[in-house]
């Protein structure tokens, strides 16, 4: 170390030795003085050089140090020896720990290796997790949650993928066209059924071939499906006499439309046959009530625009069921289709006739002049009505009764326009038949009393309106009295006294005679039993069953119920059915007939020889008693063929070991016919008309002793 003044001349010189002794030295030393006044350090290869400016208001001096670089280079080496000592040794010790602490994780992490390798198994196991470390420990647990996800979603990939392969299968196989289009109208995809359609119908493997069955609006229908991502379903194509109905299904991502179509010929066809069936009959192939309705709502609509007239002609066909009834139902239909024919060669292009069920036709006449101009039509359906029809070799005459409505004449309404042609007809047949009648307003006042008796009806059996009467039925070869046939009476405050030719058809029509029927036969049971209690003799009763009572009820169930109800034996009561019921349901009629005849009743056939196979009802049912009809009966003197044809039914009985009953006999002259010919039993004004229950009881005490009454 120097002091040095300002002109660099030494001033003191001290140097330490190798102990860290201080020694001065007397070297003059002259040292170049720094310009600067401040600090200033100075490095050399071995040394560090200081000078510092020794301060007192101004520099005065300067002190000079020299420090040697060879001490801190040695300490500086032998630090760094000592340090790279300590560090070999730190590391050494350091792997060894590591390797001891590491050991045991890097066998985990090397079973997590293996089990990661095995998740493509998809198996679901778990591994044992690691928890000695937070590491160790989350990565076991999300191995096994991938484990259990990758096994669930193999799982649902499987089904996905067995759908799909379910799926492709199904519309390979469909019998449905199936395709996809791409938006530039190339073919992607073809099922087997539309490969085969394509040859089938075009003789062709091209696929664009299909596309010649798709609807007119197809490139539409593509553009539409692309643009709106919109399905687009229930649209028709037609090609050589086949009919499909498509959907198409937009496959945005795809630039593809899925098409789907199924042939519905077989469903067309089947649609246009119940279409038809709905609106034509199929037998005459004529429109039917529906079609027919409709036809007339339009000519009445055609009529107000063009200030014309509508005809309206309802056709009842006069004598059908002899034909049914005589060569049965198959020689009736092929007379109900010559009529059709007939009748449409009475009617101009624009005019129709329709079918309305059985022997009921209807005919509609557009662009009238007047209501008049209908008489032309129903004059010529008559004359060709007139003309013979031949049926298996038989030759038959039938008839028309027609019923003649107008728009606007008589009403407007289609459903009116009918009801009043249909009262019309009604009235011709009520007329003779065989004509037309003209719609009147008072046959309305007809139907509306009609519908006034149908109301009063109702309650007439809750009202005691009904009562019966009796007329006696007598052994005219013995003179003694057998019994009495029972017939209904009505007397109704508003219509007063109702005779049974008029109500009884109503209570048909409406159902009510089954309850009116019932009612009958109870009273008249009842009435036979006091007559054997009040007269003590065992007459019988005859009671009439309507055919609505008989057929579609267990009327011989009501039969025995009633008897026993009443105490009467089955022998005092007699049954009178008419020819009209054994046509309704023949196996049915047998079926109850027998059941009858198994309770022990009389059985009785009303009104013989006025139907069209009596001889072969004769055969089939077990009857006790013929009924010859007071029409024939009425001019059995005068009318020969009437005689003759008494004494047939007489005869047909005897040989039957039948018993024979004559209605209406009210002169001695016809009795004497009748005992003549064999006749057993007789009913009429000769002997007594039919008398109300406490007149019949005077009567028989007046009449007919005990002795004298047999069965």
């Amino acid at each position: 170390m120097q002091i040095v003044d300002v002109n660099g001349k030494t001033l003191s010189n001290v140097v330490k030795d190798n102990n860290g002794q201080l020694t001065p030295t007397f070297n003059k030393l002259h040292f170049e003085i720094p310009k600067k006044h401040e600090l200033i350090l100075n490095q050399y290869q071995d040394i560090l050089e200081i000078f510092q400016p020794v301060v007192l208001g101004d520099v005065v001096g300067w002190v000079r140090i020299v420090y040697s670089l060879d001490a801190i280079k040695h300490e500086e080496a032998a630090i760094w020896t000592s340090n790279l000592t300590s560090g070999f040794i730190i590391i050494i010790i350091t792997i060894a720990i590591l390797i001891v602490i590491l050991r045991k994780p890097v066998v985990s992490i090397e079973k997590y290796t293996d089990f990661a390798e095995k998740l493509t198994q998809f198996t679901g196991a778990q591994t044992k997790v690691d928890r000695r470390s937070i590491e160790l420990f989350r990565l076991g647990s999300a191995l096994n949650r991938a484990s259990l996800n990758l096994y669930s979603q193999h799982g649902r990939l499987k089904t996905i993928l067995r759908d799909m392969e379910r799926i492709a299968a199904i519309a390979e196989h469909s019998p449905d066209i199936i395709l996809s289009v791409n938006i530039d109208g190339s073919i992607e995809y073809l099922n087997t059924t539309a490969k085969n359609t394509i040859k089938e119908l075009f003789e062709s493997d091209e696929p664009s071939d299909i596309l010649k069955l798709m609807p007119d609006s197809w490139h539409k229908i593509l553009k539409r499906c692309l643009t709106k991502d919109a399905s687009m379903a229930n649209i028709e194509s037609f090609l050589c006499g086949n009919a499909y109905l498509w959907k198409f299904t937009p496959l945005k991502q795809h630039n593809a439309v899925h098409c789907h179509a199924t042939n519905i010929t077989e469903k067309k066809l089947a649609e246009n046959q119940l279409t038809y069936q709905a609106n034509y009959d199929l037998l005459t192939d004529l429109p039917n009530r529906l079609l027919a309705l409709d036809r007339l709502k339009q000519s009445i609509k055609r009529s107000r625009r063009l200030k014309s007239h509508t005809g309206v002609l309802f056709l009842g066909v006069e004598r059908l069921n002899t034909v049914t009834d005589t060569l049965g139902h198959r020689a009736g239909d092929k007379i109900i289709k010559e009529i059709a024919v007939r009748l449409t060669g009475c009617i101009r292009e624009g005019d129709t006739l329709a079918r309305f069920g059985g022997g009921v036709f209807l005919i509609i006449l557009n662009d009238l002049r007047s209501a008049l101009d209908s008489k032309v039509v129903a004059e010529k359906t008559m004359n060709t009505m007139s003309e013979e029809f031949i049926v298996d070799n038989r030759g038959f005459r039938l008839g028309l009764s027609i019923g003649i409505s107008s728009c606007p004449d008589d009403e407007s309404d289609t459903d009116k326009l009918i009801r009043n042609a249909d009262i019309a007809m009604q009235k011709a047949r009520e007329n003779g038949g065989n004509t037309y009648q003209f719609f009147d307003s008072k046959f309305n006042e007809q139907a509306l009393i009609k519908v006034e008796m149908e109301s009063e009806l109702r309650h007439a059996l809750d009202k005691n309106e009904f009562f019966l009467t009796f007329q006696p039925q007598i052994d005219i070869v013995n003179n003694k009295l057998i019994g009495a046939e029972a017939l209904i009476r009505w007397i109704n405050p508003k219509l007063g006294f109702v005779p049974p030719d008029r109500f009884i058809a109503v209570a048909e029509d409406t159902g009510l005679i089954i309850p009116i029927g019932e009612w009958v036969l109870r009273t008249a049971c009842c009435e036979a039993k006091k007559w054997q209690e009040t007269l003590g003799m065992p007459l019988r009763v005859a009671v009439n069953v309507s055919a609505r009572q008989f057929i579609g009820h267990d009327f011989p169930a009501t039969v025995r119920r009633i008897l026993e109800e009443t105490d009467l034996s089955a022998k005092n009561l007699e049954l009178e059915i008419t020819e009209s019921l054994l046509v309704e349901d023949a196996q049915g009629v047998v079926s109850a007939i027998n059941q009858l005849k198994e309770i022990g009743v009389t059985l009785a056939l009303d009104d013989f020889g006025t139907g069209y196979s009596s001889l072969s009802y004769l055969k089939r049912f077990p009857f006790d008693i013929l009924k010859i009809d007071r029409a024939f009966v009425k001019d059995v003197i005068e009318n020969p063929e009437d005689a003759s044809l008494c004494k047939a039914i007489v005869a047909i009985a005897t040989s039957l070991n039948l018993m024979v009953i004559g209605e209406g006999v009210e002169t001695q002259e016809q009795l004497e016919y009748l005992r003549f010919i064999g006749t057993n039993i007789a009913q009429g004004y000769l002997y007594s008309k039919p008398l109300e229950v406490t007149a019949f009881i005077e009567y028989v005490e007046t009449h007919f002793s005990i002795e004298a009454v047999q069965l």
